[in-house]
């Protein structure tokens, strides 16, 4: 389907609710870590999902939503 010129989603930004692109530092910044945890996590296959673009790597908002979901832990209760 062709988007008409005026409605060009900007850069960065998609359609698709939670499907916005972004950078190590914006997601660093969206959940709470610092880039260089992020590229730790990529290197060991941890922490959330990320696109590899050419040299670029981006994340979904999504999937960083989904990774802090998964990440939630109760209190734990003292016997």
């Amino acid at each position: 389907m062709h988007t008409p010129p005026s409605e060009k989603p900007e850069i960065g930004e998609d359609r698709e609710v939670g499907s916005t692109k972004l950078t190590t530092a914006e997601a660093a910044r969206y959940i709470g870590v610092a880039k260089s945890t992020l590229a730790k996590w990529r290197i060991y296959g941890k922490g959330p999902s990320f696109l590899k673009l050419g040299h670029a790597v981006r994340y979904l908002q999504r999937d960083l939503d989904a990774y802090l979901a998964s990440s939630t832990q109760l209190p734990t209760r003292k016997l």
